[in-house]
């Protein structure tokens, strides 16, 4: 089984003089101090690498791909601090994961600058052997088709990497803040936001090569995406007729962290299990546990044949990551 839904950060972090760059950690709060607040505490399962094989070995995850947590990416870093730091976080992760055939990673970039970011994104996949990049589902409040990402998406096609969106700096977080609502309902909600800003922007056209493999199961896309269609034909706003909700689904790769297995057969069947692969979201609250019996239940209840759980397994995502 191959993971592409993990978090990661090295300990390394915890002891380095990081002030000239803008960045700062506190040990008593265990918080990273940027430019516009503090991270969350960080867990202290997203910096033991030990724990981590010996729960992918549970789960017989043979590879998992880990992606910077987003809260310590540094979206609001200045472009030079951005970059040292993204290179700082890719440097300690390759270091700490190097002799261990069982990881991979995704490399945080500093999307504060384009160029930089494909710059980044280059380096992390031909000198530490990375196999694609981090992407937020807004950069610092801007969204993706407005942040001049251009650069990163023109460097992700032509090195056949995918890109790993994960939602930070989720939207209305007054109406969130009761009832873990920003993650229940502010994490899908934004991704689903951010990709359909990709599809009627145009930015997925003038890269149509371009992969991207959306969190929690693309959020709510694959359950409104006839509700855009639908909206497309009907409201002047929209400059782009879509004649059936696959037009959208097919642009965009979805993993598999949706809680009710029902509704996850469901979404399968409408994405297509070849654009489908496995996500944990480990080690965080909301990660899946028993994830191929979690998986298996799933396609049943979608009426999805066994066939299907190799493809998800393993086919897919080895190939969107070249192995």
């Amino acid at each position: 089984m191959i993971d592409l839904h993990a978090h990661y950060l090295s300990p390394t972090l915890f002891d380095l003089e990081l002030g000239a760059i803008g960045v700062a950690y506190d040990s008593s709060s265990r918080t990273f101090e940027f430019p516009s607040g503090s991270s969350r505490p960080v867990p202290e399962p997203l910096a033991d690498l030990d724990a981590r094989s010996a729960w992918t070995l549970a789960e017989s995850i043979d590879i998992e791909v880990l992606s910077p947590w987003m809260d310590v990416t540094g979206d609001d870093l200045s472009p030079v601090a951005a970059a040292a730091w993204c290179r700082i976080l890719n440097d300690t992760t390759a270091a700490d994961i190097e002799a261990n055939d069982g990881f991979r990673a995704f490399a945080g970039l500093p999307l504060t600058d384009g160029p930089a970011a494909a710059a980044e994104l280059e380096r992390a996949i031909q000198e530490l052997g990375f196999v694609g990049g981090a992407i937020p589902s807004q950069v610092n409040g801007v969204d993706l088709d407005d942040a001049g990402l251009d650069p990163l998406f023109e460097a992700a096609v032509s090195l056949d990497a995918p890109l790993f969106m994960h939602p930070f700096r989720v939207s209305d977080t007054v109406r969130l803040k009761r009832y873990f609502l920003n993650n229940v309902c502010g994490v899908p909600f934004d991704t689903t936001i951010a990709a359909l800003r990709l599809f009627f922007s145009g930015t997925l056209d003038r890269w149509p090569g371009l992969k991207i493999v959306l969190a929690h199961c693309g959020g709510a896309l694959p359950f409104i995406a006839g509700r855009a269609a639908h909206a497309s034909h009907n409201v002047s706003l929209i400059d782009r007729e879509v004649d059936a909700p696959a037009e959208i689904l097919e642009r965009f790769y979805y993993d598999t962290v949706l809680h009710d297995p029902s509704a996850l057969g469901f979404a399968a069947s409408r994405v297509g299990i070849e654009r489908m692969v496995v996500g944990t979201d480990v080690p965080f609250p909301m990660q899946i546990d028993s994830v191929a019996g979690h998986i298996q239940n799933a396609f049943t209840l979608g009426g999805i044949g066994p066939e299907a759980f190799e493809v998800v397994m393993r086919t897919t995502p080895a190939g969107l990551i070249r192995l």
